[in-house]
């Protein structure tokens, strides 16, 4: 059975090289035409302008339009929320399939070890955190996007009266909102596999838009500071500050969790409840947001494009 499915394979790839070379006088006339057209495409995919992508599709009518957008659009607000009402019909018309991807992703990786575990034990439910913070952290990272298309229109958003810390808040908290709601949704369906859960659930419930807003804000600070799309090198180098700044970022609050998770208070109580750990860390990365936020709307205040 082996050397059959060997010689299967073999047959299958002399079969295609074969029918590969046949073509090989159309290769040139199709590169040449073809190479105009994904010239742009190539530009925006590789500055990680997913945004511009997304554009650059429609405008080439590979894009239909959706009706979740159109639903969002007939929405009436008003104040700061007209920022986040915005961005929510940009996210739907732009990221809405690369959240489609995620959610299936998201709930494999927190689901999966708890069904294989099956009875629950401290190994497990660090497992299960673990999982959920991985699946903030992998959406979160999307924000990038966002965060060029906000610079792009830098002189359409600046005249808008808002101050420029509220305008970075608004956009923080549109593009929080997704890996968050993505995360409950995974959380669900680890709690209907295992009820017992629901201690750990509530906590990460409660841990995970906070969670959503530091990362999301930490990736934007970076990209203000470093927001030359352009260049290579620059995109190199703040994906390594983008790390670091995550990494310095999210270590007090998540040493605080383990912390009175597993040592608890000294002298006062042993470990404590994931549900009251989860109150702390939710006040310490919210404040840590706030502040990320308000010196990414001083960079953003003295933005010049051209510059």
């Amino acid at each position: 059975q082996g050397l059959a499915g060997f010689g299967g394979l073999l047959l299958i790839i002399v079969g295609s090289f074969w029918v590969a070379m046949t073509q090989v006088d159309w290769l040139y006339d199709q590169a040449a035409a073809r190479g105009f057209d994904t010239q742009a495409v190539r530009s925006l995919r590789q500055k990680g302008d997913m945004s511009g992508l997304l554009a650059e599709y429609a405008r080439q009518g590979k894009v239909k339009p959706g009706r979740l957008a159109a639903r969002v659009a007939n929405w009436r607000v008003r104040g700061g929320l007209a920022l986040l009402w915005k961005d929510l019909i940009l996210q739907a018309r732009s990221s809405m399939w690369s959240y489609a991807v995620f959610l299936p992703i998201s709930i494999f990786m927190v689901a999966m070890p708890v069904w294989a575990v099956g009875k629950l034990d401290r190994a497990s439910t660090a497992m299960y955190f673990l999982m959920q913070g991985f699946t903030v952290f992998m959406i979160a990272m999307q924000a990038n996007s966002g965060v060029i298309e906000m610079l792009r229109r830098v002189d359409v958003q600046k005249p808008l009266p808002f101050t420029p810390a509220a305008t970075v808040f608004w956009e923080i908290a549109a593009k929080a909102l997704p890996p968050a709601l993505i995360s409950w949704i995974a959380g669900l369906c680890a709690l209907a596999i295992n009820p017992g859960l629901a201690d750990a659930f509530l906590a990460a419930a409660v841990m995970a838009p906070s969670m959503s807003f530091l990362l999301v804000a930490v990736v934007y600070l970076m990209t203000v500071l470093f927001p030359d799309v352009d260049d290579p090198t620059q995109r190199g180098f703040r994906s390594l500050m983008l790390l670091l700044g995550i990494f310095l970022l999210s270590v007090p609050s998540v040493a605080m969790f383990l912390g009175l998770t597993v040592v608890g208070i000294p002298l006062v109580t042993g470990p404590v409840a994931p549900i009251a750990a989860a109150l702390p860390f939710v006040l310490l990365n919210a404040l840590l947001t706030f502040a990320v936020a308000a010196v990414t709307g001083l960079l953003y205040a003295n933005f010049n494009p051209s510059e």
